[in-house]
């Protein structure tokens, strides 16, 4: 106990008592001084006013003091948050071996000196500067005993930088203050108010706001699909595979996001057949460098697009995350392929020899956003645009298109869709071919004889049975495609087909064969299509129905005059003229014809010449 003993004064600075507080008051002795095991008393001065807070021993009330010192509890009592100040002296001592008291020279502020500022808020999330975000701080300054609101002003300050007022309302709220940050790092605002309970003056309230120049998603934390790296998962996503487990783990090795929780939220995952352990929607603490969930489905799954978003609670904007469920097969996940516009059919696309067409492949949604390409095995020296084995990225409408330019050779061959994501390509049973012409057909005969394949031509007569035979090439493309018969131009003259026309048969390599039978009452010109109906394409071949009497397709002009019927005369010496003219709708013009020439005695063979000569 430091103290005057000639003036009877004890010297220290004034103590700041609070309403509603407790306060211990403690008087330690100096060492050795004699004071120590004796017995003193407290006492109010004879002029001073009754004291406004009570005193625990009482005042008057007979103390040791003893080596550790001697102290008192000083209850005040609470009063409303305008109660003004009040300043009294402390209470007197008098030792049992001394007669003066000893006053102390400390005077008593009594008041709401403590403040304290609760419901601090604003500061608990990183700002993001490349999304511009802000953050509106605030804060509630109240009573640290009584911890009703309190109306002193105080002020939002950059450390020391003043940034504006914060004057308290009645429920104590000060001015909130909005912060748009525009440099990233710690950025230390506080809030500050006078207060003489402090040796520095002041309560101030830290409230650093830690801003970012870009999103931590996708840097400093990253994603792993079973443990490989995904840089791309923002463009690609995350791709799962029907049946199969998948573990996705958030990295975040600086431990930015330390001391935050981090769940995985999916309103549509579940629908599809997808399970989340830990389960979607669980907030997890981020206490190291990773956090990991396994993900599984059966193979039934349903394929589909799924949306993930990983939250953080430090961070105002999840990341969104495209996810895809997908079978091993990648024709489950397309809807069509075409070619030149057209659906193929099940034996695959066709192209043509030094033509270009379109392949057409529109993916199922599923495949939207994920990256592949087009590959081909047999080399039949095609051309693609864009070229083979480039990726590509699946669009919005889900529709890639390659120009295919067929090579000069007919072959079979494979295109292959690749996609890494998947594990089977889709392959495509593929063929270049010729138009369909005769360079595709080793020979074409009526009945075993051949027909002239640069002009190719049928000839048939009423009533009579014909069989025509289709061998391919040994290498032609049209082996294992369907041909049929097929009615062109022309009528129909009660031709009879077995197989019919347009029943399709598949050309092996043997070839094909048709039974025809002419009509048996109408000659006439019509065309026949061998055609293929996978490509709808079709050779044409003219066809004659002639009668086996050749008056009923022609009339005989002999010297001018009519012959059909009767004949005609020839005199000696005299040159005539003997002319065929087709009867209406005869389809004999253009079908070769030789005059023979018969003697009966006493003519003979060469009495007769002809120019042209007969026989030819």
């Amino acid at each position: 106990m430091a103290g005057n003993r000639n003036s009877g004064v004890m010297a220290a600075g004034p103590l700041y008592f609070c309403h509603g507080a407790e306060h211990t008051f403690t008087i330690k002795a100096v060492d050795d001084n004699p004071w120590i095991n004796q017995a003193f008393s407290t006492l109010k001065g004879p002029d001073d006013p009754d004291f406004p807070v009570t005193f625990t021993p009482d005042i008057g009330a007979v103390s040791k003091l003893t080596e550790q010192g001697v102290s008192w509890t000083i209850k005040c009592p609470p009063k409303p948050a305008d109660a003004p100040i009040q300043t009294f002296p402390l209470f007197w001592l008098k030792s049992e071996f001394t007669s003066p008291y000893y006053t102390f020279d400390m005077p008593v502020s009594l008041g709401h000196h403590r403040i304290d500022f609760v419901e601090a808020s604003g500061n608990e999330q990183f700002q993001v500067i490349e999304y511009g975000e802000e953050t509106t701080l605030k804060a509630r300054e109240i009573s640290y005993y009584t911890k009703q609101a309190m109306p002193f002003a105080a002020k939002w300050k950059l450390g020391e930088q003043d940034l504006q007022a914060a004057d308290p309302d009645a429920s104590g709220w000060v001015t909130p203050y909005n912060f748009k940050p525009s440099t990233e790092g710690r950025h230390l605002i506080n809030v500050t108010v006078p207060s003489l309970y402090y040796e520095q003056g002041y309560f101030r309230k830290e409230l650093p706001v830690h801003a970012l120049a870009v999103t931590p998603w996708g840097k400093d934390a990253v994603l792993q699909v079973n443990n490989k790296d995904e840089p791309d998962v923002v463009d690609r996503g995350v791709v799962c595979t029907r049946g199969k487990p998948l573990t996705l783990k958030l990295l975040n090795e600086n431990l930015l996001l330390k001391d935050s929780t981090v769940s995985l939220l999916s309103a549509d995952a579940k629908a599809l057949g997808l399970t989340f352990s830990p389960d979607l929607n669980n907030e997890r603490p981020v206490e190291g460098a990773e956090l990991s969930w396994a993900l599984n489905s059966a193979t039934s799954a349903k394929s589909g697009l799924f949306k993930l978003q990983m939250h953080c609670s430090r961070l105002k904007r999840d990341w969104d995350i495209t996810g895809h469920l997908l079978s091993k097969e990648l024709k489950d996940e397309v809807e069509k392929i075409e070619v030149n516009g057209a659906p193929i059919s099940d034996f695959g696309a066709v192209f043509f020899r030094g033509e270009s067409r379109p392949l057409t492949i529109a993916f199922a949604e599923s495949m939207r956003g994920l990256y592949v390409f087009l590959d081909e095995t047999g080399s039949p020296g095609m051309t693609y645009n864009p070229p083979l084995k480039a990726p590509r990225k699946i669009p919005d409408d889900l529709k890639l298109e390659w120009q295919v330019t067929g090579g000069d050779r007919s072959s079979v061959f494979e295109l292959q869709v690749v996609c890494a994501d998947v594990e089977t390509p889709l392959t495509i049973e593929s063929r270049v071919m010729s138009k369909i012409t005769t360079d595709e057909i080793e020979s074409l005969k009526v009945n075993g004889e051949p027909v002239d394949l640069d002009h190719p031509e049928f000839l048939f007569f009423r009533s009579g049975t014909y069989t025509i035979e289709l061998i391919p090439k040994p290498e032609s493309s049209l082996i294992g495609l369907d041909v049929a018969l097929k009615r062109g131009n022309g009528g129909e003259l009660g031709m009879i087909y077995d197989p019919p026309l347009e029943e399709p048969h598949p050309l092996t390599e043997a070839g094909l064969k048709w039974t025809v039978t002419g009509g048996a009452t109408q000659s006439g010109l019509f065309e026949l299509l061998i055609y293929v109906p996978q490509v709808e394409q079709s050779l044409s071949v003219i066809c004659r129905l002639l009668s086996t009497k050749l008056d009923d397709e022609v009339e005989v002009w002999i010297g001018g005059k009519d012959a059909t019927s009767g004949g005609g005369v020839l005199f000696r010496g005299q040159p005539g003229t003997v002319k065929l003219e087709p009867k209406p709708g005869s389809p004999i013009e253009g079908y070769p014809i030789a005059l023979k020439r018969t003697a009966t005695s006493p003519l003979l063979p060469t009495d007769l010449s002809s120019e042209p000569v007969f026989d030819v």
